[in-house]
């Protein structure tokens, strides 16, 4: 034991034997050894591409399961859709971007079968056997072409509607427009099958049947019945006829710009294989 006053060392006793300063035994505490505290890095979230894609997903099967509700429900009764009004407007416009896809689909598979019957077989003519029209040539500039007249037809029905209908929203007109066009996109898987298996002539008949009813005559019937309906300043027959003026000199328009362009292409593609 060792006095803490005047530093003298002893084996026992209560009182330093020098100074008679009280003595505390110095037990000496061994520090414990440090506890090592390691720092698992922290579990982060799983990478942002990974959390992008499953919401993608989730999002993709959640739209998936109310377009199907939406299919059932108005392939029976279309006209149940102006009640409404642009509550259905992301089925709507599905249904809309569903008949471009398909119309550039089977466009595509009917071009690519008949060039390939028509020069297919002429390879020892040509330097390489032709092989049809590209994909992007045919597919995506039909389903552009389609998609833009939708949308002619669907501003044409938006305005006139609003000169002399109740003042539907473009929400609204394209809601209506969506649902009414269920029962084509059945026509136009039709017309697939028939072109892939090679009956050109019915398939491109109920081909034509879609597109046309689609294009030129489904809008004619909405605008009659939105006209009728909420006609507010002149009577529905002017509306109707403002349609008809309306659409005919956008689409002539439009069908101008683009036909040249389209047919100066696939001709250029054919003759790089002559």
């Amino acid at each position: 034991m060792k006095c803490e006053k005047c530093g003298n060392e002893q084996d026992g006793g209560k009182f330093c034997g020098k100074c008679g300063n009280s003595l505390t035994a110095n037990h000496v505490t061994a520090n414990p050894a440090q506890e090592t505290v390691i720092n698992a890095a922290p579990e982060g979230p799983a990478t942002s591409g990974h959390v992008e894609t499953s919401e993608y997903i989730e999002k993709a099967k959640k739209t998936g399961k109310g377009y199907w509700a939406y299919l059932k429900t108005y392939i029976k009764s279309p006209s149940a859709i102006f009640s409404k009004g642009e509550n259905e407007f992301v089925n709507g416009l599905i249904s809309l971007l569903l008949f471009s896809f398909m119309v550039a689909l089977v466009s595509y598979v009917f071009i690519h079968n008949i060039s390939r019957s028509m020069f297919g077989g002429y390879g020892d003519t040509f330097m390489n056997e032709y092989a049809g029209p590209t994909f992007m040539s045919v597919f995506g500039g039909s389903m552009v072409y389609t998609a833009l007249s939708l949308l002619l037809a669907t501003v044409s029905l938006f305005i006139v509607t609003k000169l002399f209908g109740g003042g539907h929203s473009f929400k609204s007109i394209i809601s209506y427009y969506g649902s009414h066009m269920l029962p084509v996109l059945f026509l136009l898987a039709a017309a697939f099958i028939f072109i892939l298996i090679q009956a050109y002539a019915f398939g491109s008949i109920i081909f034509a049947i879609a597109i046309s009813f689609t294009v030129f005559i489904l809008p004619l019937y909405l605008i009659s019945s939105l006209l009728t309906k909420q006609s507010k300043s002149a009577d529905p027959l002017y509306g109707f006829v403002s349609y008809v003026i309306l659409f005919t000199i956008a689409f002539s328009l439009f069908s101008f710009l683009l036909a040249d362009s389209a047919v100066g292409s696939f001709i250029d593609e054919i003759g790089y294989y002559l």
